[in-house]
């Protein structure tokens, strides 16, 4: 009779444990619905039932997996100060956190840049003998260096920190030294590529800029045949076909140079022109001059563009 009420308790007790199991699926379904309120509900209340089910494993097992959905619930929906009150009140103290959830929990600290309080978590929790005695104790503590002291450039204090986690063996610290220094080497390494290269990409962008607009001006300049002696005045026409000529330079040719020197010539008689005698008595006849060496300007540049 005994033997039988054993047996029928234990039945209970492990369909209770299916049921859980079954509640961390559903739990797991809702987060990736995205409906983060009704998963953490769910989590907290198989959680509260669990927890009067007694001490056995797989109902540890259920609750920390629940623990573990029900804080990411709880960071999906922005809501990560309420994290440690439903840690603790689940666990009692920060010393008996599971290995996983101890993770998870510095993480989603370091993450919203509460570094203080990921110290002390970890500090807490590494200084506990009992979890020496963890599978996963010396992950928790390379989490720490690795996403919090490193991303802040406290290298330095890394010797400081592992010395005051006083279960960590020798071996294991010499061997996180070495990782971190080698992760903190290549994170210096990339970020200075990194800034060298956006440097160049910057000053390569600004030369494409001032050659664009170079460019620009050139594409944009009057073509001859648009000039009229009306719209012009002599030192536009001056300033227009001295940029037309310094951009023919730029592959100079016999042809060229025979158009150059054609147009100093004109040039160089109509201020000669200009100079001799009284200005005003020979407006008209430099007028005409003016106009007749326009005309040959246009005749011998019209096939070219400037820039070109």
């Amino acid at each position: 009779m005994a033997a039988a009420q054993v047996t029928k308790m234990k039945t209970t007790l492990h369909s209770h444990t299916d049921d859980f199991e079954s509640t961390v699926d559903l739990a797991k379904e809702y987060l990736l619905l995205r409906k983060f309120k009704c998963c953490h509900e769910l989590c907290l209340s198989v959680i509260s039932k669990a927890k009067h089910r007694g001490d056995e494993k797989r109902v540890q097992v259920t609750i920390e997996r629940l623990c573990v959905v029900c804080i990411q619930a709880l960071a999906e929906m922005d809501c990560w100060q309420e994290v440690l009150p439903m840690v603790l009140n689940v666990y009692e103290s920060v010393e008996k956190c599971p290995v996983t959830v101890i993770q998870l929990c510095i993480l989603l600290h370091a993450k919203v840049q509460e570094f203080s309080q990921c110290n002390a978590l970890a500090s807490v929790w590494l200084r506990c003998e009992d979890n020496s005695l963890r599978p996963g104790y010396e992950r928790v503590a390379a989490l720490y260096a690795i996403k919090v002291m490193l991303p802040r450039g406290q290298i330095v204090l890394l010797p400081q920190f592992l010395n005051a986690c006083t279960h960590l063996s020798d071996s294991a610290k010499s061997s996180l030294v070495d990782d971190c220094e080698k992760i903190y080497t290549d994170q210096l390494k990339h970020d200075s590529e990194a800034n060298e290269h956006s440097s160049s990409g910057e000053n390569i962008k600004s030369l494409k800029a001032e050659y664009s607009n170079v460019e620009d001006v050139d594409e944009t300049s009057i073509h001859p045949d648009d000039i009229t002696s009306s719209d012009l005045s002599v030192f536009s026409h001056i300033k227009y076909y001295g940029c037309l000529l310094v951009s023919k330079l730029s592959f100079p040719s016999l042809v060229s140079l025979t158009k150059v020197a054609a147009a100093c010539a004109t040039l160089a008689v109509i201020l000669k022109i200009c100079m001799d005698g009284d200005y005003f008595s020979r407006l008209d006849h430099v007028r005409e001059l003016w106009k007749a060496a326009v005309q040959l300007l246009k005749t011998v540049f019209s096939p070219y563009r400037p820039g070109r």
